[in-house]
């Protein structure tokens, strides 16, 4: 029987996945110091943003700004997202304005607080913190793990992984590491205990299957699971110490237990639906057609874009040798007026056109403030997305995205309604609202190519 790869189902997430660079300007895209296995990933996928802005050139006549690019655990990991994700919204939403006005109302400690408690929420959304298989989405999933798997693995390519994530992690910011020491596997625990004592069997042959069974549930236990279990926490002297302490093993050894069990918690999937997926798009802002032509005009650009995606053949060789890796093509076309997309040319490219959706997402003052003197425009700019399924059958999916209208003063009004309701639906509406704008905003969050186009 074949041996198994560990790379062939989990593979760490790229630590600096994320590139944006012009047309024609750049080279071959730098994949960094990552490991092998996942420098292959990013290399795979770095051909769709060119063959896709190939194909638009052929079926776009006139001016555009576009960017083709990838998403997903196979470019960043949430642990990466995470790092910036509130530090974005506060900046999109004027929170320090807010969070100024209101400490005069209710005082600092009360708004700090209730803040704290919005970033809490939005950062556990990102990082699945009440799910069991929480962990195990900060990797790339490419198959469900072979139990076999446990019986062959070896320690050091397990402490790679494991030690690699820690290390991926170990900047995500204060709020990330409290959840992280709170996490709990809940329902998972039977599988990671399982899996544990299968790991430890055969790395630890000498120690016998009981004092192994006691360090298992020792960590497994309701005081030990954040600070010591969970794999995106850095592994504790102190905590080594204190388990070979009490399982009167090497300190080397007690490290081996604690690394058994943080890779047995981030294999635990549920079945091919946890797996990672690839998500290929393309934001084209374009000079606004006819209003009944939008749609039809966005159709086309998707349909040229899923053939892209389908024909490609390193995609192609992907969905050959991993077909349970959903792949999905999203076109996401913003109109705006002629007058206005003659003056994008002169605006600060490609930040300003990355942009352009998430201020018209949230719509009202800060859309106008965000469009200058062109503010009077803003109603006339129209969003529309699809996303449609790659090699597999399924019927797309298309959206038209209304603006929010928020401005400053509703947003404080949120807030301030957050604050006031003690039952927490203001503060988990708010949050939710929060949490929607941060992911639907592509800044520091995509790896591909951009042109605009004469």
């Amino acid at each position: 029987m074949t041996p198994l790869d560990l790379a062939h189902y989990l593979r760490l997430s790229p630590s600096n996945g994320v590139r944006l660079a012009r047309a024609g300007e750049a080279g071959a895209p730098a994949t960094g110091d990552e490991p092998p296995a996942t420098r292959a990933l990013l290399e795979l996928v770095d051909g769709f943003p060119r063959r896709a802005l190939e194909a638009l050139r052929t079926c776009w006549p006139g001016p555009a700004f576009v960017v083709a690019f990838v998403r997903g655990s196979l470019i960043q990991s949430r642990v990466g997202v995470i790092r910036f994700r509130w530090q974005l919204l506060r900046e999109r939403l004027g929170l320090r304005s807010v969070e100024r006005k209101l400490a005069r109302e209710f005082g600092e400690e009360r708004v700090a607080a209730v803040m704290h408690e919005l970033e809490r929420r939005v950062a556990a959304k990102v990082l699945r913190h009440d799910d069991p298989l929480g962990p195990s989405k900060f990797l790339v999933r490419l198959a469900v793990p072979d139990e076999r798997l446990f019986d062959e693995v070896e320690p050091a390519e397990v402490e790679s992984l494991v030690e690699g994530l820690a290390r991926q992690a170990q900047d995500c910011g204060r709020v990330a590491r409290a959840l992280f020491r709170e996490a709990d596997p809940g329902g998972a625990r039977e599988r990671i205990r399982a899996r544990a004592r299968r790991l430890l069997a055969r790395w630890l042959a000498a120690v016998p299957a009981d004092v192994l069974d006691a360090g298992i549930e020792l960590l497994l236990g309701a005081e030990a699971c954040g600070t010591d279990l969970h794999p995106c926490l850095p592994i504790r002297d102190e905590a080594v110490a204190a388990l070979a302490r009490r399982m009167a093993i090497p300190e080397a050894s007690a490290r081996t237990v604690i690394r058994a069990l943080r890779f047995a918690w981030l294999s635990v999937m549920d079945g091919p639906e946890d797996l990672s997926d690839l998500s290929l798009k393309c934001l084209a802002v374009l000079p606004a057609p006819a209003r009944e032509d939008a749609w039809r005009v966005a159709r086309a650009l998707s349909d040229r874009i899923q053939e892209t995606a389908e024909s490609d053949p390193a995609l192609r060789e992907l969905h050959a040798a991993r077909p349970a890796v959903r792949i999905g093509a999203l076109t996401h076309v913003v109109f705006v007026p002629e007058e206005l997309h003659r003056r994008l040319a002169d605006r600060d490219l490609p930040d300003d056109g990355i942009l352009l959706p998430i201020q018209h997402r949230l719509g009202g003052t800060f859309l106008e403030e965000f469009l200058g003197e062109h503010a009077a425009l803003a109603e006339s700019i129209t969003q529309l997305k699809i996303k449609r399924p790659c090699f597999r059958a399924g019927e797309p999916v298309e959206r038209d995205v209304e603006p929010l209208d928020l401005s400053p003063k509703r947003v404080r009004k949120l807030v301030r309604k957050a604050i006031l309701d003690d039952s927490g639906e203001a503060l988990r509406k708010c949050a939710h609202l929060f949490g929607t704008l941060g992911r639907d905003d592509y800044t520091r969050n995509l790896r591909g190519l951009w042109e605009l186009l004469p």
